[in-house]
């Protein structure tokens, strides 16, 4: 413990606190801010000033949030020279769907505003975009295909809307999904939708001079992909539930992975970056946990594969506080207590060591051994449930295995939910 206490680097507010943080980040070009819950007002506000100093002091040129595609674009769009902050309320309006505290809140919005200022003095081609990598959302990304497809080639509009039409008897959900797939004559829509993307694929940017050509057609790319990703998920969550985890964590690194080149081929020789934000379950590497070992994998552990020395994942913890969630799906937010950490979890140690502090693991081999042990982990997404806290929220992992550094606030409060006119 008192290795821990010695090297764990306290969180002030200062504008240098995380220094050293950075120093460890080096070259890495992905940075990943986890967060142990979806609803935690400080894991927000700390993922924020890392990911100001990423943008001011390293050049990275892209946030992305574990959110849909074209919500997220929507909101990109609020972050032009012209935008607003009406404009960015606006923009935040399209996260809609269950749960919208996650990206609807006082903390995201300032996020946005800061890089709306900082865009102010780039150029279109370097400005910061933010992009969503989820894979919840059909509807949207269809009609944004079609839209895109139909100023640049009404023929190819009118083929990928034949085969997108795989989804007209349906409202775009799981559930319908499975219905169709569940039919007398099973039916699914998995090679309609590649055929779709492979279309648009060849066709490649058009040969206007126009720099947003090309943005507005890697856009398309990335919805296109999107759908492709969400109909393998939806299938998945019918036909093996257990594989759809697997699902939605593939889409996501390949997301991230096609975003870099695209970021790397405008820069013209400069070295991008992008911070992702998303829940530790997503951004730890999953084989340090016991969800790894049930054959569960993570965004964190396939881009650590792919790109060995150029990730580095911070995870976000809490021990006390409260937090905003729901108790069941579809229902409303609330602040609710959290409850303490068991005797012998990773939150109770952390606990032990200062009430708020950042450790990265490479500064002490010592610290780095007590935090490879296998160890109880909470992990609260959009619902949470006190009385089913142990089974429902807990799992074993080895935490400085799955993350490279940790930023632990011990007690924190919860989110606060944008009230948009």
């Amino acid at each position: 413990m008192r290795e821990m206490q010695r090297v764990a680097r306290p969180i002030t507010g200062s504008d240098r606190d995380y220094d050293r943080l950075l120093a460890a980040i080096g070259d890495a070009r992905i940075v990943l801010l986890g967060e142990d819950t979806h609803g935690t007002r400080e894991h927000y506000l700390e993922r924020a000033r890392i990911t100001q100093r990423l943008i001011v002091e390293r050049g990275f040129g892209a946030v992305v949030i574990e959110g849909d595609a074209v919500p997220a674009a929507i909101v990109n769009g609020a972050l032009r020279k012209d935008g607003s902050d009406h404009n960015i309320d606006l923009a935040l309006r399209a996260f809609d769907r269950f749960p919208r505290w996650m990206w609807r809140n006082d903390e995201f919005f300032e996020l946005l505003r800061s890089i709306r200022a900082i865009n102010l003095h780039r150029s279109e081609s370097d400005a910061v975009v933010v992009g969503g990598m989820d894979v919840y959302d059909l509807a949207r990304p269809v009609a944004a295909v079609l839209a895109y497809l139909q100023e640049r080639d009404p023929s190819v509009a009118r083929r990928s809307k034949d085969r997108y039409d795989c989804f007209a008897t349906i409202d775009m959900t799981p559930q319908r999904y499975g219905e169709l797939l569940d039919a007398p004559v099973r039916t699914t829509c998995e090679a309609p939708v590649i055929e779709a993307l492979a279309e648009l694929a060849t066709m490649g940017p058009s040969q206007s001079v126009d720099l947003t050509a090309g943005v507005a057609h890697h856009a398309a790319l990335q919805s296109a992909r999107a759908i492709v990703a969400s109909e393998a998920y939806f299938r998945a969550l019918h036909d093996d539930p257990a594989h759809s985890w697997n699902v939605r964590d593939a889409h996501m690194a390949a997301f991230v992975s096609l975003l870099l080149a695209e970021l790397e081929r405008r820069a013209d020789g400069a070295r991008p970056g992008i911070v992702v934000w998303a829940h530790n379950a997503h951004i730890g590497d999953a084989r340090a946990t016991s969800r790894g070992e049930s054959g569960d994998w993570s965004l964190g552990q396939l881009l650590r594969e792919r790109f060995p020395d150029r990730v580095f994942s911070i995870g976000f913890t809490t021990a006390r506080g409260s937090v905003h969630a729901a108790t069941e799906w579809g229902e409303p937010g609330m602040s609710k207590r959290l409850s303490r950490p068991p005797p012998g979890s990773h939150g109770a140690l952390l606990g032990r060591v200062r009430p708020r502090f950042y450790l990265v693991f490479a500064d002490s081999r010592r610290a780095r051994e007590m935090l490879a042990r296998p160890r109880l982990q909470r992990g609260i997404g959009v619902r949470y449930l006190p009385l089913l806290e142990r089974e429902g929220h807990y799992f074993s992992a080895r935490l400085s295995l799955q993350f490279d550094a940790i930023v632990h606030i011990d007690r924190t409060s919860a989110l606060h939910p944008r009230i948009i006119d």
